[in-house]
Order: structure tokens, then sequence, then C-alpha cells
């Protein structure tokens, strides 16, 4: 072995964990970007009519009378949403995924607060698990559904341990 290969393996060794958490990340990534165009029924006959609704009352304006059967909180984000130049299903797809990724940090960092003895491996593996889970990213990246943004707000990042 040379030594530029050895040096190279050391620096792998070092940075094992780091090097683990990105590639689950930029994978996650890929896997969310290849379901960008997936369009189900649900998106088109009522996320995007509602977006339409809320985005011709006025976005933020459009916020007084209730659009659709989500909260206030979900209605106030597709309103935001209206304000960006991106087409509405991927924004709609966007915001869950970042929830995706929020919600996998969230359950990540606190399986490290519980296990602070072994480092951050265990959370790591917690972040993969979530965040490459078949039915977290099939709910945001092909189906535009929000269920993460509300299990992170639930998640346990905000409990005392």
């Amino acid at each position: 072995m040379f030594k530029f290969e050895e040096k190279i393996l050391r620096w792998m060794e070092h940075h094992l964990i780091k090097i683990v958490f990105w590639t689950i990340t930029v994978i996650g990534f890929c896997i969310r970007i290849s379901l960008r165009d997936f369009e189900t029924t649900d998106s088109t006959g009522c996320l995007l009519p509602w977006y339409d609704e809320i985005r011709e009352l006025g976005g933020i304006y459009g916020l007084r009378q209730q659009v659709g059967n989500y909260n206030i909180l979900y209605q106030c984000l597709i309103a935001v949403m209206t304000y960006l130049p991106i087409p509405p299903l991927f924004a709609y797809k966007i915001l869950s995924c970042i929830f995706d990724y929020l919600l996998a940090g969230a359950v990540g960092y606190s399986v490290h607060r519980i296990t602070r003895e072994s480092g951050w491996h265990q959370g790591v593996l917690a972040y993969g698990f979530i965040l490459l889970s078949p039915l977290v990213f099939l709910n945001s990246a092909a189906w535009a559904q929000c269920d993460a943004i509300y299990a992170f707000l639930e998640s346990p990042q905000f409990l005392p341990v």
C-alpha cells in the first residue's frame, strides 16, 4: 500500500461518522429528487386546488377564511408558498422534504442524547433509518403529504432528557 493510500484510509477512519452522515443525506436527497414529478389524485384533487384558492384570495390575506381541511399552521405555510416562483407541487414536496430532514435530525439528536457514551454512531443510524425509510420519503416526495411536519413538531427533541 502506498503512503497516500494509508493517509486516505486513516482520514476515512477518523471521519467515518461524518462520511456516513453525508452519504445518508445525499442518498436521501437523490431518492427525493427522483420522485419530484410523481402526482397523486390527492395532490391534483385537493392540494393543488387549495393552493390555487389561497393564491387567488391573496396569499396571506386568503387566510381570512378556511381553505381545505388542514390546520392554520399548514395553511400559513401554503400561503407563504404561493409567493415562491416554483410550481405548486414542487413547493408542497420541498416543504415536506425539509421537514423529513428536520425530523430525522431531531430523532438522531434525541438518540444521541440518550446514548451519549457511545458517541454519535447510534444517532447517525437513527437519522438514517428515518431519512431513508420508504414510508417517510414516499409520504413527502411522492405523495406531497405533510406528515413529517406534524411528526417533527411532536418529536422527542422537545422533551427534556
